[in-house]
C-alpha cells in the first residue's frame, strides 16, 4: 500500500481519480478496524466520517503540491 501512495502523490487527472478511489477503498476497512478498537465510544458513522475527512486530507494536500512525498 505504501508503494501505492508513494506513486498516487506523482499523478494527475483521471489517473489521480482512479488511484484515490483505490486508495479510499483498499484502506477503508484496516483504517476504520483500528479506530473503533482503539475508540470503542466512537460510532461507526463518527469512525466513517473521521476516514472520510482524512481521505479529503489526503487529496487536498495532493491536489495543492503540499504533499509530494511520503516519508513514513
Amino acid at each position: 500500500m505504501i508503494k501505492q501512495l508513494k506513486l498516487f502523490t506523482s499523478l494527475k487527472g483521471a489517473s489521480f481519480n482512479k488511484e484515490l478511489n483505490t486508495i479510499h477503498r483498499e484502506c477503508k476497512q484496516p483504517f476504520t478496524s483500528h479506530l473503533a478498537i482503539q475508540y470503542p465510544s466512537l460510532s461507526i458513522l463518527d469512525i466513517e466520517e473521521i476516514y472520510d475527512d482524512a481521505i479529503l486530507a489526503l487529496y487536498t494536500n495532493v491536489k495543492e503540491g503540499k504533499l509530494k512525498e511520503l516519508t513514513c
